[in-house]
Protein backbone atom coordinates (compact mmCIF):
# COMPACT_ATOMS: atom_id res chain seq x y z
CA UNK A 1 0.00 0.00 0.00
CA UNK A 2 1.74 3.35 -0.88
CA UNK A 3 0.93 6.97 -0.80
CA UNK A 4 0.97 9.41 -3.38
CA UNK A 5 0.37 12.88 -1.51
CA UNK A 6 1.59 16.19 -2.03
CA UNK A 7 4.29 17.35 0.09
CA UNK A 8 2.81 19.27 3.41
CA UNK A 9 3.31 23.08 3.70
CA UNK A 10 6.59 23.64 5.44
CA UNK A 11 8.55 19.97 4.19
CA UNK A 12 9.98 21.40 1.08
CA UNK A 13 11.42 24.56 3.23
CA UNK A 14 12.95 21.97 5.58
CA UNK A 15 14.54 20.38 3.22
CA UNK A 16 16.21 23.34 1.42
CA UNK A 17 17.45 24.20 5.09
CA UNK A 18 19.22 21.13 5.56
CA UNK A 19 20.61 21.90 2.23
CA UNK A 20 21.62 25.43 3.46
CA UNK A 21 23.09 24.68 6.76
CA UNK A 22 24.41 20.70 5.20
CA UNK A 23 27.99 21.84 4.87
CA UNK A 24 28.20 24.03 7.74
CA UNK A 25 26.82 20.80 9.82
CA UNK A 26 29.38 18.93 8.32
CA UNK A 27 32.60 21.21 8.64
CA UNK A 28 31.32 21.15 12.26
CA UNK A 29 31.19 17.63 12.38
CA UNK A 30 34.77 16.67 13.68
CA UNK A 31 34.52 19.47 16.50
CA UNK A 32 30.64 17.91 17.51
CA UNK A 33 32.50 14.82 17.73
CA UNK A 34 35.79 16.19 20.00
CA UNK A 35 33.78 18.76 21.91
CA UNK A 36 30.38 15.83 22.41
CA UNK A 37 27.70 18.52 21.80
CA UNK A 38 25.58 19.92 18.91
CA UNK A 39 27.09 24.06 18.84
CA UNK A 40 24.20 26.10 20.70
CA UNK A 41 24.30 27.87 16.94
CA UNK A 42 23.03 24.71 14.93
CA UNK A 43 20.41 24.00 17.03
CA UNK A 44 19.68 27.65 17.00
CA UNK A 45 19.15 27.33 12.98
CA UNK A 46 17.20 23.84 13.48
CA UNK A 47 15.08 26.00 16.16
CA UNK A 48 14.19 28.91 13.61
CA UNK A 49 13.95 27.06 10.80
CA UNK A 50 10.80 24.70 12.92
CA UNK A 51 11.97 21.50 12.81
CA UNK A 52 11.10 20.73 16.71
CA UNK A 53 7.44 22.14 15.08
CA UNK A 54 7.16 18.91 13.05
CA UNK A 55 5.67 16.54 15.95
CA UNK A 56 3.85 19.39 17.66
CA UNK A 57 0.01 18.86 17.71
CA UNK A 58 -1.98 21.26 15.24
CA UNK A 59 -3.68 22.82 18.26
CA UNK A 60 -0.65 23.71 19.92
CA UNK A 61 0.90 25.41 16.73
CA UNK A 62 2.95 22.33 15.68
CA UNK A 63 2.64 20.87 12.08
CA UNK A 64 1.99 17.37 12.55
CA UNK A 65 4.07 16.31 9.59
CA UNK A 66 3.29 12.95 8.22
CA UNK A 67 5.81 10.58 9.19
CA UNK A 68 7.91 9.61 5.95
CA UNK A 69 9.04 12.77 5.63
CA UNK A 70 9.97 13.22 9.09
CA UNK A 71 12.15 9.98 8.19
CA UNK A 72 13.31 11.42 4.96
CA UNK A 73 14.37 14.91 6.55
CA UNK A 74 15.84 12.81 9.66
CA UNK A 75 18.04 10.60 6.81
CA UNK A 76 18.99 13.82 4.87
CA UNK A 77 20.47 15.36 8.36
CA UNK A 78 22.40 12.85 9.32
CA UNK A 79 24.47 12.73 5.74
CA UNK A 80 26.21 15.65 7.27
CA UNK A 81 26.47 14.67 10.87
CA UNK A 82 24.69 11.78 12.69
CA UNK A 83 24.82 13.33 16.26
CA UNK A 84 22.95 16.54 14.70
CA UNK A 85 20.93 14.04 13.63
CA UNK A 86 20.40 12.62 16.52
CA UNK A 87 19.72 15.48 18.47
CA UNK A 88 16.91 16.80 15.99
CA UNK A 89 15.69 13.12 16.09
CA UNK A 90 14.81 13.24 19.63
CA UNK A 91 13.91 16.84 20.35
CA UNK A 92 11.41 16.63 17.47
CA UNK A 93 10.29 13.15 17.98
CA UNK A 94 9.81 13.31 21.69
CA UNK A 95 6.66 16.18 21.19
CA UNK A 96 4.39 14.02 19.92
CA UNK A 97 4.42 12.68 23.12
CA UNK A 98 2.54 15.31 24.15
CA UNK A 99 -0.47 14.87 22.53
CA UNK A 100 -1.37 12.24 25.18
CA UNK A 101 -1.63 14.92 27.77
CA UNK A 102 -4.57 16.57 28.89
CA UNK A 103 -5.20 19.89 27.45
CA UNK A 104 -4.27 22.08 30.01
CA UNK A 105 -0.83 20.68 30.71
CA UNK A 106 -0.11 20.97 26.73
CA UNK A 107 -0.95 24.24 26.70
CA UNK A 108 1.69 24.89 29.58
CA UNK A 109 4.15 23.53 27.94
CA UNK A 110 3.78 25.48 24.65
CA UNK A 111 2.62 28.63 26.21
CA UNK A 112 5.81 30.36 24.68
CA UNK A 113 5.41 28.65 21.21
CA UNK A 114 6.87 25.46 20.34
CA UNK A 115 10.36 26.23 18.35
CA UNK A 116 12.17 24.05 21.17
CA UNK A 117 13.50 20.43 21.88
CA UNK A 118 12.10 18.03 24.00
CA UNK A 119 13.87 14.76 25.50
CA UNK A 120 13.84 12.04 27.30
CA UNK A 121 13.06 8.42 28.40
CA UNK A 122 9.86 6.47 28.65
CA UNK A 123 11.57 3.30 28.69
CA UNK A 124 12.96 1.77 31.99
CA UNK A 125 14.26 2.27 34.57
CA UNK A 126 11.79 4.53 36.31
CA UNK A 127 11.61 6.92 38.57
CA UNK A 128 8.93 7.54 41.35
CA UNK A 129 6.58 9.37 41.48
CA UNK A 130 4.74 9.92 45.09
CA UNK A 131 0.74 11.37 44.73
CA UNK A 132 0.12 14.51 45.90
CA UNK A 133 -2.55 17.09 46.24
CA UNK A 134 -2.93 18.42 42.50
CA UNK A 135 -0.53 16.06 41.10
CA UNK A 136 2.80 13.70 42.03
CA UNK A 137 6.36 14.50 43.73
CA UNK A 138 8.64 13.01 41.08
CA UNK A 139 12.21 11.76 42.07
CA UNK A 140 15.11 9.80 39.47
CA UNK A 141 17.54 9.77 37.71
CA UNK A 142 17.21 8.49 34.19
CA UNK A 143 20.60 7.60 31.56
CA UNK A 144 20.59 8.51 27.68
CA UNK A 145 19.24 12.41 27.79
CA UNK A 146 20.04 13.13 24.06
CA UNK A 147 20.38 16.67 23.74
CA UNK A 148 20.13 17.53 27.51
CA UNK A 149 22.08 20.88 27.19
CA UNK A 150 19.40 22.09 24.24
CA UNK A 151 15.97 20.78 25.56
CA UNK A 152 13.23 22.91 27.27
CA UNK A 153 11.00 20.05 28.63
CA UNK A 154 11.91 16.87 29.72
CA UNK A 155 9.98 13.70 29.82
CA UNK A 156 10.55 10.76 32.36
CA UNK A 157 9.26 7.56 33.17
CA UNK A 158 7.91 6.70 36.39
CA UNK A 159 6.17 4.36 38.82
CA UNK A 160 3.77 5.46 41.50
CA UNK A 161 3.88 5.24 44.66
CA UNK A 162 1.63 2.57 45.66
CA UNK A 163 1.00 1.15 42.58
CA UNK A 164 0.09 -2.58 41.83
CA UNK A 165 2.74 -4.46 40.13
CA UNK A 166 2.31 -4.70 36.56
CA UNK A 167 0.41 -1.03 36.58
CA UNK A 168 1.16 1.00 33.55
CA UNK A 169 3.95 3.41 34.21
CA UNK A 170 2.87 7.36 34.35
CA UNK A 171 4.94 9.64 32.02
CA UNK A 172 5.56 12.84 33.35
CA UNK A 173 6.89 16.20 31.64
CA UNK A 174 8.81 18.34 33.91
CA UNK A 175 10.38 22.34 32.96
CA UNK A 176 15.13 21.99 32.05
CA UNK A 177 15.23 24.43 34.98
CA UNK A 178 13.54 21.31 37.36
CA UNK A 179 16.19 19.10 35.99
CA UNK A 180 19.67 18.56 36.88
CA UNK A 181 22.24 17.34 33.81
CA UNK A 182 25.07 15.54 34.77
CA UNK A 183 28.05 14.78 32.60
CA UNK A 184 28.40 11.13 31.75
CA UNK A 185 28.29 10.87 28.16
CA UNK A 186 31.70 9.73 27.12
CA UNK A 187 31.47 6.62 24.31
CA UNK A 188 32.92 6.02 21.59
CA UNK A 189 30.52 6.56 19.08
CA UNK A 190 27.52 9.50 18.57
CA UNK A 191 29.46 11.57 20.85
CA UNK A 192 27.33 14.86 19.96
CA UNK A 193 24.19 13.61 21.00
CA UNK A 194 25.06 15.04 24.80
CA UNK A 195 23.43 11.50 26.01
CA UNK A 196 23.90 12.61 29.34
CA UNK A 197 21.68 11.34 33.01
CA UNK A 198 19.38 13.87 34.19
CA UNK A 199 17.73 13.85 37.56
CA UNK A 200 15.15 15.36 40.06
CA UNK A 201 14.39 15.19 43.46
CA UNK A 202 10.69 15.92 44.86
CA UNK A 203 9.98 17.96 41.78
CA UNK A 204 6.22 18.64 41.57
CA UNK A 205 4.22 17.68 38.41
CA UNK A 206 0.74 18.87 38.17
CA UNK A 207 -1.13 16.20 36.84
CA UNK A 208 -2.01 18.08 34.00
CA UNK A 209 1.59 17.09 33.10
CA UNK A 210 1.30 13.50 33.27
CA UNK A 211 -0.40 11.08 31.92
CA UNK A 212 -0.51 6.49 31.87
CA UNK A 213 1.04 4.50 29.48
CA UNK A 214 -1.27 2.61 28.92
CA UNK A 215 -3.82 1.44 25.84
CA UNK A 216 -5.86 4.94 26.08
CA UNK A 217 -6.13 6.93 22.80
CA UNK A 218 -4.40 10.20 22.33
CA UNK A 219 -6.40 13.67 23.59
CA UNK A 220 -5.19 14.85 19.96
CA UNK A 221 -6.95 12.35 17.48
CA UNK A 222 -4.39 13.31 14.39
CA UNK A 223 -3.09 9.79 12.72
CA UNK A 224 0.58 10.88 13.92
CA UNK A 225 -0.63 9.69 17.35
CA UNK A 226 -2.63 6.65 16.08
CA UNK A 227 0.85 4.97 15.49
CA UNK A 228 1.21 4.13 19.26
CA UNK A 229 3.40 5.82 22.07
CA UNK A 230 6.57 5.14 20.26
CA UNK A 231 4.66 5.93 16.82
CA UNK A 232 7.53 5.39 14.06
CA UNK A 233 10.62 6.41 16.57
CA UNK A 234 12.65 2.85 15.73
CA UNK A 235 11.94 3.86 12.23
CA UNK A 236 13.11 7.31 12.69
CA UNK A 237 16.46 6.02 14.14
CA UNK A 238 16.88 3.56 11.04
CA UNK A 239 16.66 6.79 9.28
CA UNK A 240 20.01 8.13 10.84
CA UNK A 241 22.17 5.05 9.85
CA UNK A 242 20.89 5.41 6.48
CA UNK A 243 22.28 9.01 6.58
CA UNK A 244 25.59 7.60 7.92
CA UNK A 245 25.94 5.00 5.23
CA UNK A 246 24.83 7.58 2.54
CA UNK A 247 28.23 9.67 4.04
CA UNK A 248 30.63 6.77 3.95
CA UNK A 249 29.95 6.29 0.57
CA UNK A 250 30.42 10.09 0.03
CA UNK A 251 33.07 10.31 2.04
CA UNK A 252 34.99 7.19 0.16
CA UNK A 253 34.12 8.26 -3.47
CA UNK A 254 36.02 11.41 -2.86
CA UNK A 255 38.81 9.59 -1.11
CA UNK A 256 38.61 6.87 -4.30
CA UNK A 257 38.90 9.95 -6.91
CA UNK A 258 41.98 11.28 -5.49
CA UNK A 259 43.91 8.65 -4.41
CA UNK A 260 46.35 6.12 -6.97
CA UNK A 261 47.71 3.10 -5.92
CA UNK A 262 50.92 2.39 -7.77
CA UNK A 263 50.07 4.03 -10.84
CA UNK A 264 46.58 2.88 -11.17
CA UNK A 265 43.61 5.49 -9.60
CA UNK A 266 41.37 4.09 -7.42
CA UNK A 267 38.59 4.28 -8.71
CA UNK A 268 39.58 2.09 -11.65
CA UNK A 269 40.47 -0.95 -9.26
CA UNK A 270 37.62 -3.97 -9.36
CA UNK A 271 37.96 -4.13 -6.00
CA UNK A 272 36.58 -0.73 -5.16
CA UNK A 273 34.28 -0.47 -7.86
CA UNK A 274 32.62 -3.84 -6.46
CA UNK A 275 32.57 -2.32 -2.69
CA UNK A 276 31.05 1.16 -3.99
CA UNK A 277 28.32 -0.73 -6.01
CA UNK A 278 27.74 -2.58 -2.89
CA UNK A 279 27.29 -0.03 -0.18
CA UNK A 280 25.25 1.19 -2.67
CA UNK A 281 23.13 -1.34 -3.22
CA UNK A 282 22.94 -1.67 0.62
CA UNK A 283 22.21 1.79 1.49
CA UNK A 284 19.04 2.13 -1.05
CA UNK A 285 17.62 -0.88 -0.05
CA UNK A 286 17.20 -0.27 3.21
CA UNK A 287 16.12 3.21 3.15
CA UNK A 288 13.51 1.69 0.07
CA UNK A 289 12.45 -0.81 2.88
CA UNK A 290 11.79 1.95 5.72
CA UNK A 291 10.43 4.23 3.80
CA UNK A 292 7.38 1.63 2.45
CA UNK A 293 6.73 0.42 5.63
CA UNK A 294 6.68 3.65 7.20
CA UNK A 295 4.19 4.78 4.00
CA UNK A 296 2.12 2.16 4.38
CA UNK A 297 1.84 2.97 7.69
CA UNK A 298 0.67 6.00 7.48
CA UNK A 299 -1.46 5.49 4.91
CA UNK A 300 -3.41 3.12 7.06
CA UNK A 301 -3.53 5.65 9.95
CA UNK A 302 -4.47 8.35 8.17
CA UNK A 303 -7.33 6.30 6.77
CA UNK A 304 -8.54 5.38 9.84
CA UNK A 305 -7.62 2.03 10.45
CA UNK A 306 -5.80 0.32 13.06
CA UNK A 307 -2.17 -0.96 12.65
CA UNK A 308 -2.27 -4.87 12.86
CA UNK A 309 0.48 -6.91 14.73
CA UNK A 310 1.99 -7.51 11.95
CA UNK A 311 2.31 -3.84 10.66
CA UNK A 312 4.13 -3.28 14.08
CA UNK A 313 6.42 -6.17 13.38
CA UNK A 314 7.69 -4.67 9.85
CA UNK A 315 8.02 -1.34 11.83
CA UNK A 316 10.53 -2.70 13.72
CA UNK A 317 12.10 -5.16 11.42
CA UNK A 318 12.27 -2.65 8.52
CA UNK A 319 14.26 -0.05 11.09
CA UNK A 320 16.20 -2.85 12.61
CA UNK A 321 17.07 -4.28 9.21
CA UNK A 322 18.61 -0.64 8.61
CA UNK A 323 20.27 -0.23 11.48
CA UNK A 324 22.42 -3.31 10.73
CA UNK A 325 22.75 -3.52 7.17
CA UNK A 326 23.89 -0.02 6.51
CA UNK A 327 26.52 -0.66 9.24
CA UNK A 328 27.92 -3.86 7.11
CA UNK A 329 28.14 -0.92 4.47
CA UNK A 330 29.92 1.53 6.33
CA UNK A 331 32.36 -1.23 7.52
CA UNK A 332 32.85 -2.07 3.31
CA UNK A 333 33.93 1.61 3.26
CA UNK A 334 35.63 1.74 5.82
CA UNK A 335 37.84 -1.61 4.84
CA UNK A 336 37.91 0.08 1.07
CA UNK A 337 39.92 3.14 2.67
CA UNK A 338 43.11 0.84 3.64
CA UNK A 339 44.93 2.28 6.34
CA UNK A 340 44.16 5.93 5.32
CA UNK A 341 40.50 5.22 6.89
CA UNK A 342 42.26 5.27 10.15
CA UNK A 343 43.02 8.98 9.98
CA UNK A 344 41.38 11.03 12.59
CA UNK A 345 41.40 13.55 10.08
CA UNK A 346 39.24 11.63 7.82
CA UNK A 347 35.42 11.23 8.36
CA UNK A 348 35.39 7.29 7.58
CA UNK A 349 36.35 6.39 11.25
CA UNK A 350 33.98 8.52 12.81
CA UNK A 351 31.36 7.10 10.54
CA UNK A 352 32.18 3.67 11.44
CA UNK A 353 32.12 4.76 15.35
CA UNK A 354 28.42 6.35 14.83
CA UNK A 355 26.90 3.30 12.44
CA UNK A 356 27.41 1.22 15.25
CA UNK A 357 26.99 3.34 17.98
CA UNK A 358 23.19 3.81 16.62
CA UNK A 359 22.76 0.09 16.49
CA UNK A 360 23.59 -0.27 19.67
CA UNK A 361 19.95 0.89 20.61
CA UNK A 362 17.90 -1.26 22.34
CA UNK A 363 14.88 -0.30 20.09
CA UNK A 364 16.87 -1.37 16.93
CA UNK A 365 19.41 -3.88 18.57
CA UNK A 366 19.57 -7.23 17.02
CA UNK A 367 17.40 -8.59 19.73
CA UNK A 368 14.52 -6.25 17.76
CA UNK A 369 15.02 -9.15 14.57
CA UNK A 370 13.78 -12.11 17.15
CA UNK A 371 10.58 -9.82 18.27
CA UNK A 372 9.74 -8.64 14.64
CA UNK A 373 10.08 -12.63 14.03
CA UNK A 374 7.93 -13.82 16.82
CA UNK A 375 5.60 -11.24 15.92
CA UNK A 376 4.96 -12.22 12.50
CA UNK A 377 5.17 -15.88 13.57
CA UNK A 378 2.05 -15.60 15.85
CA UNK A 379 -0.06 -13.50 13.76
CA UNK A 380 -2.73 -14.46 11.36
Amino acid sequence: MAIAEPEPEGVAALHAAIESMGERVRAAAADIDRDRHVPDGIVTELREAGFFRMLVPVAYGGWETPAPHVVELIAALARYDASTAWVLMIGATTHALTAFLPEAGAREIYRNGADFPMGGLITPPPGRAGPVEGGYRVSGRWPFGSAARHCDWFVARCQVDGDEPGAPPLIVFMPASDVTIHDTWRVVGMRGTGSHDYQTDGTFVPASRAFRADDEPAAQQGPLYRLARFGLLPAYMGAISIGIGRAAIDAFTAYARAKVVNGTPLTELPLTRARVAEAEAIVGSARAYLLQVARDSWAKVSAGEDLSAADSALQVLSATHAAHTCAGAVDLMFTSGGAAALSTAGALQRHLRDVHAAKQHRLVGFGMYEQAGRMLLTTG
